[in-house]
């Protein structure tokens, strides 16, 4: 389901629910954050009440962080926080509906500055050690990011919803959760040189072992389109291999196994798919129950962290799964944790 329209559902049911969860906020954030130990959640928050966050998981522990954001800088992150994009010792927070990018320091969460110029932000991509490309819900086009300045310097023209996006080899992979398109742009000119035609509601991809890229979509919005899971050779820009999805199916947040040879992704549970099977699988790796499956990210050690949204409008649960599938641990973080990402 598309996260805005979730959004504006959540914020119905948050006026006739009258206040919020009630559980106390979890611990303060332990200084200097150390890469290699946990995950960064990023919560949205409801649709224009400017209450999303960023929570922080150290592996092992019984708790995840408080707001990092507002403890370290002493005011709120903003509207509608889509993703986290981690460069060097800095993190890109991208803003979807305060029309910006924070960037942090990820030992303390500081500000570091605020890059400004978007429509809809969702996506933040480096194409080399001085740029960025951002991509767009609303505006029709890639924002250019100056990496050093922290500027927008240019844009490049696309139709449709953007949304993740993938380097390889001197070539940037864009999707469109709008239309039927995967975008290839040049790094080098920020020009489009392709467009290949895959299915409606494309939104994540990724690159395997065999360095095949695969690309996830769900069908548009609406649910009169198919979706389909795509295998593409990204030097020749062929597709070796499709499989088809129904209306309305939901698939999402497609990543891989630390050994890059495993798909998983969610579809009514956690779905798991090795890069050579022949077909979808017919059944859920990990049921999704009563919960309410939103995000999923494959971290190292072949483990899976499962976000829970629940009503879109309390505190979501994410969930620690073994590489066999094990439920191991859980936490609540902030409300609708749409976001995971290893640091």
């Amino acid at each position: 389901m598309n996260k805005l329209l979730i959004s504006f559902a959540a914020v119905v049911v948050l006026f006739a629910a009258c206040k919020q969860d009630p559980l106390p906020e979890p611990p303060a954030p332990a200084q200097g954050i150390q890469p290699g130990q946990g995950v960064f959640i990023v919560c949205e928050g409801n649709f224009m009440f400017g209450n999303s966050s960023v929570h922080y998981w150290k592996y092992g522990d019984a708790e995840c962080s408080s707001d990092l954001f507002q403890a370290a800088n002493n005011r709120p992150l903003g509207d509608v926080c889509q993703s986290l994009t981690i460069i060097g010792n800095r993190g890109y927070v991208v803003m979807n509906n305060s029309n910006r990018v924070e960037v942090v320091s990820l030992n303390d969460f500081k500000s570091i500055a605020t890059i400004n110029g978007f429509t809809s932000p969702r996506y933040l991509l480096p194409v080399n050690s001085a740029k960025a490309y951002v991509s767009d819900l609303y505006a029709n086009r890639i924002s250019i990011v100056d990496l050093n300045t922290n500027d927008v310097t240019g844009r490049i023209s696309l139709a449709g919803k953007t949304e993740q996006m993938l380097l390889h080899n001197g070539e940037v992979f864009v999707t469109n959760s709008e239309n039927n398109k995967l975008y290839v742009i040049n790094p080098q000119t920020d020009s489009l040189t392709d467009s290949l035609v895959l299915a409606d509601g494309g939104s994540s991809l990724v690159l395997d072992a065999n360095e095949k890229l695969w690309v996830l979509c769900s069908g548009n919005w609406q649910g009169s389109t198919s979706g389909g899971l795509f295998r593409i050779n990204p030097a020749t820009h062929l597709i070796e291999q499709s499989f088809a999805l129904p209306p309305s199916s939901g698939a999402k947040s497609l990543c891989l196994s630390p050994q890059a040879d495993t798909l998983y992704y969610l579809q009514n549970g956690v779905k798991r798919m090795a890069i050579t099977d022949q077909q979808l699988p017919a059944q859920a790796f990990i049921a999704q129950g009563t919960r309410n499956f939103y995000a999923l990210a494959c971290v190292p050690g072949g483990e899976l962290m499962v976000s829970d949204a629940v009503d879109f409008v309390q505190r979501s649960y994410v969930y620690r799964y073994s590489a066999a599938g094990a439920e191991l641990q859980s936490v609540r973080a902030g409300i609708n944790a749409g976001f995971i990402v290893h640091y």
